[in-house]
């Protein structure tokens, strides 16, 4: 009965990525063990963020903090990118998208506060080359600052994350966040690259 239940639950949330672009899964599928939860939740908050400067080209307001995943990496960098590429989140994009092999294109944390967002411009940028944009949000409370994404044919659809909720959308559509009216909104946010992307669900 409950695999059965699971099986209804994946075939839905397939469904609203093909109908949608994207997919919100609630905090209720247990994607992560909550052991990952409280370390991720842990040392994302104790990032030395920067506050990311403007441009005209790609308007954008919030603190980030970059993932590396080369030899300057610290163990933060190497805790987070671990639960972005574990086993959980790979099992999480093969139930909705088929495929379980792929690289994390790039990977930031991210803060933002009243009147921070991020523009269609901004976005792709951090999409480009990428297959699927990643976007977990951590333990945070704010009103405002949806994340949209815009279909092929003037059409959008609105996302209202909540702590740990996960979106997944694909980058063949533009993505942007509105404003956040108050409090404050934490995620983590990264691109994906499928290795075999004759496989995956655009």
């Amino acid at each position: 009965m409950r695999l059965e239940r699971e099986k209804k639950a994946i075939e839905a949330l397939r469904n609203n990525f093909l109908q949608d672009g994207a997919c919100l899964i609630s905090d209720k599928y247990l994607f992560l063990a909550a052991d990952q939860w409280k370390t991720i939740n842990y040392k994302a908050s104790r990032l030395p963020y920067e506050k990311h400067l403007q441009t005209k080209a790609t308007p954008h307001s919030f603190k980030a903090f970059s993932i590396k995943k080369h030899k300057s990496k610290t163990i933060a960098d190497e805790v987070i990118f671990d639960v972005v590429n574990s086993i959980q989140m790979r099992s999480l994009v093969k139930n909705i998208l088929s495929f379980t092999h792929f690289n994390v294109q790039r990977c930031e944390c991210h803060i933002y506060e009243e009147g921070d967002f991020i523009s269609l411009e901004w976005m792709k940028k951090f999409i480009k080359d990428a297959s699927h944009l990643l976007t977990i949000t951590l333990e945070s409370k704010y009103e405002g600052g949806e994340h949209l994404v815009h279909h092929k044919k003037q059409e959008k659809k609105t996302f209202q994350l909540q702590s740990a909720e996960i979106l997944i959308s694909s980058c063949d559509f533009d993505h942007e966040m509105l404003p956040l009216i108050s409090g404050q909104k934490n995620t983590v946010l990264a691109s994906l690259c499928s290795l075999y992307p004759t496989f995956c669900i655009k």
